[in-house]
């Protein structure tokens, strides 16, 4: 021991984690999660002499696993990868310095579902200047769900856009489904047209067709950021079909229109209006206008 310097001495709480080799070179793995771990960093090709081409590091608690690459010929430039739930979902992102700021581009892969983005970034301003998302695989994530055999099939995408602080989303997903007790089989059609900024967002079509229910937005909607958690002013018409629903009970139509205002607090006013046309239910015929 130096003279004028304190003696410490090591309790049980300042040792470092124990750390088991497994059987991949390069990963780390132990008992605690990985926020308690460090990353294992290893050199890659040329490091470690005449001028580090690339580094790379990995951690792996069971749960998550990390994987970080970096090109040392190009300042600026890495790749992250995370997987979870054994590689059912993984994130996978690129970035890389450009003229004007820099530059961001990855994939998301969960439960066979994919979406790709991307987005240019000024250095002195945090939202890109350009901007875009795409949902191109879409499939039910039966993993996830109560009812995992509800949907025979799923498909469709999602797009958006960001350019100039302004943003356009377009959707449509197609279903074919057997969410109804005694009907074999029907089918579903979300669509979605919206665009907006930072202050409004204007939905301009909102839509869901099927089996037996159809449900549109009868007029674009604009709503106010500032005026949330208030509900815009908006009109909805509907068709149901009766007779899928029990064909031995119920047949005929019912259209409706329903339109909803701003109410006391959060709660919104609606008023509707039912017609039906040729309704039938238990053999007796129905004439209503409610």
């Amino acid at each position: 021991m130096q003279p004028g310097r304190p003696h410490h001495k090591r309790g049980p709480q300042a040792r470092r984690p124990h750390l088991k080799r497994g059987p991949q070179a390069g990963r780390l793995h132990h008992k605690r999660r990985v926020q308690a771990g460090r990353p294992h960093h290893k050199g890659g090709e040329g490091a470690g002499g005449d001028g580090a081409a690339g580094a790379r590091g990995a951690a792996d608690d069971g749960l998550l696993r990390f994987h970080v690459e970096t090109d040392l010929s190009t300042p600026g430039r890495w790749r992250l990868g995370v997987q979870a739930h054994e590689g059912t979902a993984e994130v996978q992102v690129d970035r890389e310095d450009a003229a004007e700021g820099w530059a961001l581009a990855g994939t998301l892969v969960a439960f066979e579902n994919r979406m790709e983005f991307s987005g240019r970034f000024a250095r002195d301003h945090w939202l890109p200047s350009v901007a875009k998302l795409e949902w191109k695989e879409v499939h039910w994530p039966t993993a996830l769900v109560a009812k995992p055999d509800a949907l025979e099939h799923l498909g469709g995408g999602l797009a958006v856009d960001w350019r100039d602080e302004r943003a356009r989303l377009s959707a449509r997903f197609v279903a074919a489904h057997k969410w109804l007790p005694g009907l074999a089989s029907g089918h579903a059609v979300l669509e979605v047209e919206a665009e907006g900024g930072l202050e409004t967002a204007r939905v301009t079509r909102l839509a869901v067709s099927g089996d037996p229910l159809a449900v549109r937005l009868r007029d674009p909607v604009v709503i106010r950021y500032e005026d949330l958690p208030g509900w815009p002013a908006f009109g909805v018409g509907l068709e149901l079909d009766l007779s899928p629903l029990a064909p031995e009970r119920l047949a005929g139509s019912l259209n409706g229109q329903f339109d909803v205002t701003s109410g006391t607090g959060t709660m919104p006013r609606v008023e509707w209006r039912l017609d039906g046309q040729n309704v039938r239910a238990l053999g007796n015929r129905w004439s209503t206008s409610s």
